[in-house]
């Protein structure tokens, strides 16, 4: 081999697959958007059985470290707009988001597309391995020590390796774990089906019209009051007129709770009925309702649109944690002892009730 030729050859070993894969960051970086396909594969090496799923992405604006994007799997869509997290479950009806920013912040860089999507896996100083034939596609082999650590005497390492194709895209992704230089477990990711698209589209979040709101950290920490237990006793103002609310051990009356929401599209169907409809109570039940709201003039914005004549208290979370809120709405019907005598959770139930 002459030496000029032998030159030509390191130089594209070197030079010419990190030329691909600089190549294939410019696209994905220049694209507005960006929608893939992936298809994950969780092997379990004490079963051999390997679990699968699928997942459609979109990715907006990828040249940016903290990108919006849109997801859907099965009956679970996710979306991140305007620093927004936000999980709609269709099957539940019910849309999640995080009370809490620092709480968001650490679920979205522990996700999956923040740990093993494209974009994200790019950014790495990956190392020329080889080329590959996969699914009868030629691709070129990179990889990149991830992790390396001792755990109980045992040498841990975690490399990352992605394929990339003709047509600068990551076409396969894997996650290998070795124990002692003996490989353990290998995750897959497959993606395809990509779309790159230069139009200036902003990512639209859809949220059907009577989805319930819960939030994430209340789901894990809170549980609702059981029927036939004392409930807990609380003083607050009313929004309308500042008069002062007090809920007391034994109670003159049977009195229902009602907690809802501005953001939740379940509350508003509620607050809309008692607003709309001829709503009177027997004399001896007292409503209070309780709005969770992100301020005061919100709360005040909220009942222009939607008048009623009930005792509001708004924006008052410790009394939500002691009744175990964990989503919008909910109503308490507490009979003359103070004991909790039926739970309605969600617009239909306490529409039902309503109606009655």
């Amino acid at each position: 081999m002459t030496k000029l030729l032998l030159f030509s050859l390191l130089h594209f070993i070197f030079y010419g697959n990190n030329d691909q894969l600089q190549k294939t960051r410019e696209k994905y970086n220049k694209a507005n958007s960006i929608t893939y396909k992936e298809t994950a594969f969780y092997p379990n090496p004490d079963t051999d059985e390997v679990s699968s799923w699928t997942t459609l992405y979109s990715i907006y604006y990828p040249e940016k470290s903290d990108f919006e994007f849109s997801s859907k799997s099965g009956n679970k869509e996710q979306f991140y707009k305007d620093e927004i997290f936000t999980e709609v479950r269709n099957d539940e009806k019910s849309y999640y988001r995080y009370e809490e920013k620092i709480n968001q912040k650490e679920a979205l860089e522990s996700s999956r597309l923040k740990q093993y999507g494209p974009v994200s896996l790019l950014s790495y100083d990956w190392k020329y391995v080889d080329e590959a034939t996969i699914g009868g596609q030629k691709l070129s082999h990179y990889s990149v020590i991830q992790d390396k650590l001792e755990y109980e005497g045992k040498r841990i390492t975690v490399e990352f390796h992605i394929y990339i194709s003709q047509e600068n895209t990551i076409s396969q992704f894997e996650r290998k774990s070795y124990v002692d230089n003996k490989l353990g477990q290998t995750i897959t990711y497959k993606f395809d089906d990509y779309v790159f698209n230069d139009s200036k589209k902003e990512l639209e979040v859809k949220i059907p019209e009577k989805f319930a709101l819960k939030y994430f950290e209340r789901i894990e920490t809170l549980k609702p009051l059981a029927k036939n237990i004392k409930a807990p006793i609380f003083e607050g103002n009313d929004l309308n007129n500042n008069n002062k609310i007090s809920f007391k051990n034994i109670p003159k009356n049977k009195t229902l709770l009602l907690f809802s929401s501005t953001n939740c599209g379940a509350s508003k169907s509620v607050t809309e009925f008692m607003s709309q409809s001829n709503l009177t109570f027997d004399k001896n039940i007292k409503l209070i309702t309780f709005l969770e709201s992100n301020s005061l003039e919100t709360a005040k914005k909220y009942y222009q649109k939607y008048k009623t004549n009930y005792p509001t208290i708004v924006n008052r979370k410790d009394i939500e944690k002691e009744y175990g809120i964990s989503g919008y709405p909910v109503m308490y019907l507490i009979n003359e002892k103070g004991v909790v005598e039926e739970i309605f959770d969600g617009s239909d139930q306490i529409l039902s009730y309503l109606k009655k």
